[in-house]
């Protein structure tokens, strides 16, 4: 079992220091760039692997990202399919909100707390459910999985398939376009992790 996922490229809240969780935002030029890099990249590094299954997140800067992404590959891929559980981490009432213009003070629980809520939103260990339903609904197959989501979603994931108890969810930081892939025999937590945060592909593109 095989799992590649793929964080979604720039947006223009990314750009600006937004809050964006479910709230959606278009790729920025750089993200373009970035996906275009990601899906050339790909295109070599899929071929003769056999992909058989890939899933995206409803909103529409992954719906953009696997678009552009597919385009670019010279090669049958399986139908994308859309999965709720995939969307990113609900920031409430923060949304469209710059970071800088949110006090300190209010920001530190939930860099350090997976149970602190976002106003009216979310936390990791909500985040981590949603991982975890996704992985018992879709269960394993043999070959490679892609998916492309969000930083705070695939972090909650990947933490989940690691069986880490949100230790590495809180820890960890996934750039746009960033790249992770995990591994297990059986299909059994815990996986291996292969690469975290791959980015080689954006050496043009930082």
């Amino acid at each position: 079992m095989h799992w590649i996922l793929i964080r979604h490229g720039e947006t223009l809240f990314n750009a600006e220091g937004r809050f964006q969780g479910r709230h959606d935002s278009p790729l920025s030029p750089r993200g373009e760039e970035q996906t275009r890099s990601l899906g050339v990249f790909l295109g070599q590094y899929l071929k003769d692997r056999p992909v058989l299954r890939w899933f995206v997140s409803p909103l529409g800067r992954t719906q953009q990202t696997s678009l552009l992404l597919r385009s670019l590959i010279p090669f049958a891929l399986p139908d994308p399919q859309l999965s709720d559980d995939l969307v990113e981490i609900s920031c409430g009432e923060w949304e469209g909100r710059l970071h800088q213009d949110v006090p300190e003070d209010l920001l530190v629980p939930l860099r350090d707390d997976p149970r602190a809520r976002y106003p009216g939103g979310e936390s990791r260990e909500d985040v981590t459910l949603r991982a975890r339903n996704f992985f018992e609904t879709q269960g394993c197959v043999s070959g490679i999985t892609v998916i492309v989501s969000h930083g705070n979603f695939l972090q909650c994931l990947t933490d989940h398939l690691l069986d880490l108890n949100l230790q590495f969810a809180s820890r960890s930081w996934l750039d746009n376009t960033g790249i992770v892939e995990l591994v297990s025999r059986s299909g059994n937590r815990p996986y291996r992790l292969l690469r975290w945060n791959a980015t080689a592909h954006l050496s043009d593109h930082p």
